[in-house]
């Protein structure tokens, strides 16, 4: 797995995700993560996303994102989260 080539698509797909509205990611709090492959030149990578409450306030969220390579072989993984402001 190439990690700039990983980091950059999970980025991608954590902006993508923390513009959806916040009713959409209120209904997705606690669900569990569903995967998806994306390629990456030439390189498939299983992207999962989960979103869960960032504080006890309960006014904004995180959507955290595993970004995890094709190697059968060597554990390929990547973690990164975002926190979103509800605007509720």
């Amino acid at each position: 797995m190439q990690r700039a080539n990983a980091y950059e698509a999970l980025a991608a797909e954590l902006e993508i995700q923390s513009r959806r509205p916040s009713g959409d990611l209120l209904a997705c709090i606690g669900l569990t993560a569903t995967p998806h492959i994306v390629e990456v030149q030439g390189e498939e990578l299983s992207i999962e996303l989960t979103v869960s409450w960032a504080n006890e306030k309960r006014r904004t969220v995180r959507i955290s994102g595993t970004a995890i390579g094709p190697s059968h072989w060597r554990l390929e993984r990547l973690d990164e989260s975002v926190v979103v402001d509800l605007q509720l």
